[in-house]
C-alpha cells in the first residue's frame, strides 16, 4: 500500500499502520482497549469493552461495546481478528461559555482558562438562550474541534 509506514512497538506484539500524510492510524481489532477512539460507520466511539470470542471451529471474532464519542450512545459492533481498524486520537474539555463573537462564540476552559474561539455552525441550535456560565462539553478528534455539546444551563 502506497503511503503506509509499519511500525512494531517494544511492548505489543500489534503492527501499527499510520498514513504519513494525514492523521489516520489503523490497528488490528484483537489490538482494542478500553479507552481507546475507533471510528465506526464514520462517527468516533470509545472502547468500553471488548472481548474475543470463538464460534465452534469457526474464526475468532472481537464483540466490542462502544460509547459515542459526541452523543454518548452506547453501540456494539463485531470485527474478525485481523481486522484493520481506524484509531483516532481523542481529547475532551469542559468549557464555559463566555460571550458572542461576530459569527462565533468564545469559551473559557474550566481547567486552563485559556480562550477558544468555537465557530457558530457548531454550536447549532443551542444559541437560544445562552447565559456566561453554560458549562459545554468540546470533543477535538487529533486536535481540531469535533463536536460541542451543552451540558448545563448556569
Amino acid at each position: 500500500m502506497t503511503g503506509l509506514v509499519a511500525g512494531m512497538g517494544a511492548a505489543s506484539c500489534i503492527v501499527t499502520l499510520r498514513y504519513t500524510e494525514g492523521h489516520s492510524m489503523f490497528t488490528f481489532a484483537a489490538g482494542l482497549k478500553r479507552g481507546m477512539c475507533v471510528i465506526v460507520e464514520g462517527r468516533p466511539c470509545v472502547v468500553v469493552y471488548s472481548s474475543h470470542v470463538k464460534y465452534g471451529k469457526g474464526p475468532v471474532f472481537v464483540h466490542v461495546e462502544l460509547r459515542d464519542a459526541v452523543s454518548g450512545a452506547p453501540c456494539k459492533a463485531r470485527f474478525r481478528l485481523m481486522e484493520q481498524v481506524e484509531k483516532r486520537e481523542l481529547v475532551t474539555r469542559w468549557m464555559r461559555y463566555r460571550q458572542g463573537s461576530g459569527d462565533g462564540f468564545v469559551f473559557l476552559d474550566s481547567e486552563t482558562g485559556e480562550r477558544v474561539d468555537a465557530p457558530g455552525d457548531l454550536i447549532g441550535d443551542e444559541v437560544r438562550g445562552l447565559k456566561e456560565g453554560n458549562l459545554w462539553k468540546f470533543v477535538y478528534l487529533d486536535g481540531e474541534l469535533f463536536a460541542a455539546t451543552l451540558l448545563f444551563r448556569g
